[in-house]
């Protein structure tokens, strides 16, 4: 167990949120945490842990200031923070359950430097405190993460429904209007003699007909219980893009599961469908492989095609289908990348991950 300084500094309730505090960032170091990434996330991380610690010291009566009590009930602040920045709550989990480890232990040297000695039931009295404080912060910022991210979810359903009425309006209407006033045209006395007109409206009809096939088989287009090879293939060969799309899927691959792997699935699909719409490419190539990084395990999905390509700080190319796959990643805790040159086509990379723990 960790003792106290010599000079008993570290009892006093700045001193012990320092030396907590400078423990905690050592671990979260070790584990490669986004919380420590950068200056603002991680100035915004430590008043945070300063804020909980503050609460605990007033609670149990080493701090009757109390200071910081406003900073650390301010978790639904912070959980719409972390969802702005991308953090997703496992790395909150992860930093509450190190603040738990190594805050114990000071905070008992520190109760019993204040009272002489320390019973068991004051030693249970500190941990109880402690979890509380810690973990009812952790509650309410996870839940404003889940609210933020059920916010952009909601636009993104929204804006599908925007996009699947675009299609049907400007694709499948407008030559359903073109076939009907071809038929009209050549019902009239010597309107189409030949035939041709007819021909053309036949052309238009059918073409019409593949469109609506193909948003059905995108609308009803969901994993369920296959695995997430087996859908995206199955999604090749309706769309019919066989010919176009090669797919490559490494051995002993771990697929994501339940919510991750429909919107992963979602994300690679729409990937394609904008190398197909938008990026006039003669191959699209597919690789799914496995990655461990920081103590956790990633798929990560590749879409690379050779199409026209486009500058990175002009994105409408891919428009409101890289917005949607953005939110779609942020859902799941993921990360997204899109990699692009004039004339050298584009890659989309998704890292999902698939399992997760300290290193």
């Amino acid at each position: 167990m960790d003792s106290a300084r010599p000079d008993g500094r570290a009892h006093r309730p700045a001193d012990l949120i320092d030396e907590i505090t400078a423990r905690l960032d050592e671990r979260l170091r070790a584990v490669r945490s986004v919380l420590l990434a950068d200056t603002i996330t991680r100035d915004e991380f430590h008043g945070q842990v300063a804020g909980i610690l503050s609460v605990v010291l007033h609670d149990l009566g080493l701090d009757e200031l109390g200071r910081g009590r406003d900073a650390a009930l301010s978790g639904d602040a912070t959980g719409r923070s972390r969802a702005l920045s991308e953090i997703h709550p496992r790395s909150s989990l992860q930093a509450a359950s190190l603040l738990f480890e190594v805050a114990l232990p000071v905070l008992e040297i520190a109760a019993a430097g204040a009272r002489g000695t320390i019973a068991e039931t004051e030693t249970t009295d500190v941990a109880t405190t402690l979890n509380r404080r810690v973990f009812a912060t952790v509650e309410a910022a996870s839940i404003a993460y889940v609210d933020v991210m059920h916010g952009r979810i909601g636009k993104v359903q929204l804006e599908e429904r925007r996009s699947l009425a675009r299609e049907l309006h400007d694709n499948v209407a407008q030559d359903l209007a073109s076939a009907i006033m071809r038929l009209e045209l050549s019902a009239q006395p010597g309107g189409d003699p030949d035939g041709h007109i007819l021909d053309d409206a036949l052309d238009l009809l059918k073409g019409s007909l593949l469109e609506v096939q193909y948003l059905a088989v995108e609308l009803r287009q969901l994993v369920g219980d296959r695995p997430l090879t087996q859908a995206l293939g199955e999604f090749i060969e309706t769309a019919g893009l066989s010919e176009l799309v090669r797919m490559s899927v490494a051995e002993s691959l771990a697929e994501p599961v339940g919510q991750h792997r429909e919107e992963t699935f979602l994300i690679v699909r729409e990937a394609v469908r904008n190398a197909v719409e938008h990026a006039r490419a003669s191959r699209i190539d597919i690789s799914l492989t496995g990655e461990a990084r920081g103590g956790a395990r990633y798929l990560v999905a590749t879409v690379r095609d050779d199409g026209v390509g486009f500058e990175l700080a002009n994105r409408r190319p891919y428009g409101m289908g890289l917005v949607g796959m953005r939110e779609r990643a942020e859902l799941i805790g993921a990360q997204l990348t899109l990699d692009s040159a004039l004339g050298d086509g584009s890659t989309v990379t998704l890292r999902v991950p698939t399992s997760w723990g300290p290193a």
